[in-house]
């Protein structure tokens, strides 16, 4: 294994990209649901808090005929916010 990234070698970068990409396919979901709850204890002064406006965002963009990713980007665009 190398200490400075200009020392990683072809099969190195190779090992690394298989391993974020599995790492990235078993947490992104886990990770988008947690942010999603504590979404709902955010209230910014409306009528509903921010997981539901979450839920109201992607079921418009669905009903829209947005993309699968546009109906993702809708329900997400608040996680910063978790």
């Amino acid at each position: 294994m190398f200490t400075d990234m200009r020392d990683g070698t072809a099969e190195d970068w190779q090992h690394i990209a298989v391993e974020h990409a599995r790492h990235q396919q078993s947490m992104a979901a886990k990770q988008i649901m947690e942010g999603l709850q504590r979404l709902e204890a955010i209230d910014v002064g409306f009528g509903a808090n921010q997981l539901q406006h979450s839920l109201m965002a992607g079921t418009v963009a669905r009903r829209a005929g947005a993309s699968d990713e546009e109906v993702v980007a809708a329900l997400t665009h608040d996680l910063g916010k978790s």
